[in-house]
């Protein structure tokens, strides 16, 4: 049986104290990311609560700067995937620093349950780095942002930034989490 694992990177956008036009940036101090970390730690424990997993909890780990990263077996308990999205969302919702990216074994999985309404040009061989939850809000970072291919600082530049519209559609949007709703 192969198992199916869900993963998450956040990232934390930071205020350039020194910057007179306060550009967002990601953190990369690393003592800065462990108190998010710790953050981000309580909020689960508080939203959850003594919620058990069907296969693995949602661990959380300060990975390569500048991101704290996430992973979980969840196996055939696509419920604790989905879950793992609401509490990513809602964290999204609560902390505007925060810029999240999910994907699970097979993917950008939110890019498939919004097949539908996801613009024509995004395909599985140019959608990393492209599908991001900013602000409890669906993100697909542009092709104008970047070539086919895009990388991860240039991708986050573009969410951060208001002169690039990265908001999805309201349509597809509503279908990508349509399974928190159930």
């Amino acid at each position: 049986m192969a198992l199916d694992y869900f993963f998450c990177d956040i990232y934390v956008t930071a205020t350039d104290a020194a910057s007179t036009n306060s550009r967002l940036e990601i953190e990369t101090d690393k003592d800065k990311l462990h108190k998010w970390y710790a953050k981000l730690f309580a909020f689960m424990d508080r939203k959850l609560g003594d919620f058990v997993w069907n296969r693995e909890q949602l661990q959380l780990f300060v990975d390569v700067l500048p991101r704290i990263s996430g992973r979980m077996i969840h196996g055939d308990a696509v419920d604790d995937e989905w879950l793992a999205v609401w509490l990513l969302r809602e964290a999204t919702r609560e902390y505007d620093e925060l810029i999240v990216s999910v994907r699970d074994s097979d993917g950008e999985f939110l890019l498939a349950e919004a097949a539908m309404h996801i613009p024509h040009w995004i395909t599985p061989e140019n959608s990393e780095h492209r599908v991001y939850i900013y602000r409890n809000q669906l993100h697909i970072v542009p092709l104008s942002a970047g070539s086919e291919s895009i990388g991860i600082n240039d991708a986050l530049a573009a969410v951060m930034d208001s002169g690039v519209f990265t908001l999805a559609s309201a349509p597809a949007a509503a279908a990508a989490f349509s399974r928190l709703d159930e």
